[in-house]
């Protein structure tokens, strides 16, 4: 994140600019890493990721990463003008201080969330449906396999790789766009 505030330093606009802003509308939670807000009261979304490329493919993604606090913050009222994910440049090479602008690739994904939208809105709705449940069968859960553990054997807490329960001790909140549904 440092090296994205020398950069956005540069902008035409860095008072505009927020940082971690957080969007918490029924009963979903998104932070978005940089906030662009405009005098209309519209916003630019901009996801930073450590990745060197734009990650699109199953599970999760950074455009549904991305897509979530779109919907989180167009369930408080808030028209999001443009969506982008910032990630570092593969080919960047140092040649003495870092070159923030040369070092980060902004990409405009805007168009691929408004594809995703409406099966985002399915998958928060059955992520919220998950959250109100008192017991979940954990033996259908396909993500048990893939972190390594044998079907129907519990791991001490649910972690950020699971998307099907949550963490120990966390409120019970809609954080990702998906769950398990085993």
């Amino acid at each position: 994140e440092a090296q994205v505030r020398l950069l956005v330093r540069g902008w035409s606009d860095p008072e505009q600019l927020s940082f971690q802003k957080i969007f918490d509308a029924e009963r979903c939670y998104a932070r978005a890493d940089l906030v662009r807000e405009h005098s209309d009261g519209s916003i630019d979304i901009f996801e930073i990721k450590g990745s060197t490329s734009l990650k699109s493919s199953t599970g999760a993604d950074h455009i549904d990463d991305a897509g979530f606090q779109v919907a989180v913050a167009k369930m408080l009222g808030i028209e999001v003008r443009s969506v982008s994910i910032i990630h570092v440049n593969g080919g960047y090479i140092r040649a003495g201080d870092i070159d923030p602008a040369a070092l980060f690739v902004i990409v405009d994904i805007s168009a691929e969330v408004a594809e995703r939208e409406a099966e985002l809105a399915v998958e928060i709705s059955a992520a919220l449906d998950q959250l109100v449940q008192t017991q979940i069968d954990e033996r259908g859960c396909t993500c048990r396999r893939r972190h390594g553990r044998p079907r129907g054997t519990a791991p001490r807490r649910w972690g950020a790789r699971c998307r099907g329960g949550r963490a120990a001790g966390t409120r019970p909140r809609a954080r990702r766009a998906s769950a398990c549904t085993g």
